[in-house]
């Protein structure tokens, strides 16, 4: 019964002295996520540049030109009826329903 309690009390002791971490750093690793980050970013701007200048041509274009002519008379069956369904692309594919609804009412 000694010798049981005291290995008990010896296996806690080490137990409880060894719970320290390493820490351990990889320069390369470090790099290449901070060279990707920095892409990343680039990226993200370009393509918000792009979205403005897109749209401020687009909202030029509307201002000079009439869009009806662009206008599909009667949508392809495959436009969807539930815009919620889907999270991105649920407008763009309810729009001509839309458009031809209006114009019905």
């Amino acid at each position: 019964m000694r010798r049981t309690l005291l290995a008990i009390i010896i296996v806690t002791l080490v137990a409880t002295e060894s719970s320290a971490q390493i820490v351990v750093t990889d320069p390369a690793v470090t790099l290449r996520n901070s060279i990707t980050a920095v892409l990343k970013e680039y990226l993200l701007n370009v393509q918000r540049d792009q979205h403005a200048k897109l749209r401020r041509m687009a909202r030029r274009l509307s201002v000079f030109a009439n869009l009806d002519k662009y206008a599909v008379v009667d949508p392809p069956r495959w436009r969807t009826r539930r815009p919620e369904e889907f999270l991105f692309d649920g407008d763009y594919n309810a729009a001509g329903d839309r458009r031809n609804h209006e114009a019905t009412c």
